[in-house]
């Protein structure tokens, strides 16, 4: 699943999910929905084993500024966007290794609000 957020990486497409994460008016299904429909025909494997190039491509032109700089207020910067895949990259592989290895994990959602 987490390959699913992993999408196709612009600096459009992380304010629309930010924009919608902030006016989230849609029901679990049908934000499931609109995530599967980002990855749509396309192998979310091959997704995952390109974002890291991607982003990196991506973002090295870019100064400590830009990165650093909000949209708007209440908006993420990119720097904060990319702390956001990091950290969700590190708790997805260890819910998958704890799936793996015990049966019946229970996984805790994650926490949205500070």
């Amino acid at each position: 699943m987490r390959a699913l957020f992993y999408l196709a990486i612009t600096p459009h497409t992380c304010n629309q999910l930010c924009d919608r994460r902030q006016n989230m008016q849609e029901t679990p299904q049908q934000y499931t929905q609109r995530m599967l429909g980002y990855v749509n025909g396309k192998d979310p494997l091959r997704i995952q084993k390109e974002t890291a190039k991607k982003l990196q491509r991506l973002t090295k032109p870019l100064s400590k500024r830009q990165l650093a700089r909000q949209p708007a207020p209440g908006k993420w910067s990119i720097a904060q966007i990319m702390a956001h895949l990091a950290d969700a990259e590190l708790v997805g592989g260890w819910r998958m290794r704890s799936v793996l290895a015990n049966n019946g994990t229970s996984l805790h959602p994650f926490r949205q609000e500070p």
